[in-house]
């Protein structure tokens, strides 16, 4: 196997990164003109959602959302700023801090849906069937080292 992508490759690549810019530049455009906030703390906000009561640990956020420490640090305390989570001092670990979802940050997020999910259907549901949709999950999984 060479080091060198073939032509096919480097095509599927370019294909890849158009595809997601233009995905992300609709989602993050419906949810600025809904006044919603950034696609990313709806992800933080639905990933602590998911973790109930207990919360996560920001390493644990961190890993979830592939965000380097500091970009996780920066965005839950902007969200905590909002009143949308609580950050405290991990029980565990006195250097760690672990994150929860307010109600508010449970409301935001569900407001937030309807808007993500029609600019879902609108960035890639009308182009694809759902066989289309099955198939580019499977490819995709391929690619991602995590699946």
């Amino acid at each position: 196997m060479s080091d060198r992508p073939s032509p096919n490759a480097v095509s599927a690549w370019i294909a890849l990164v158009k595809a997601h810019q233009a995905a992300m530049g609709t989602v993050e455009s419906a949810l600025k003109e809904a006044n919603f906030p950034p696609l990313q703390w709806y992800d933080v906000l639905l990933e602590l959602e998911r973790a109930k009561e207990a919360g996560l640990r920001l390493i644990e956020l961190e890993e979830k959302l592939l965000l380097k420490q500091y970009g996780v640090s920066r965005l839950t305390a902007r969200l905590e700023e909002s009143g949308l989570i609580e950050r405290k001092k991990c029980p565990d670990d006195r250097r760690g801090q672990v994150a929860t979802i307010t109600r508010k940050g449970i409301d935001v997020r569900k407001a937030m849906w309807p808007t993500y999910s029609r600019a879902i259907q609108k960035a890639v549901g009308v182009h694809l069937t759902d066989k289309q949709a099955e198939s580019l999950v499977g490819l995709l999984g391929k690619i991602d080292p995590r699946e």
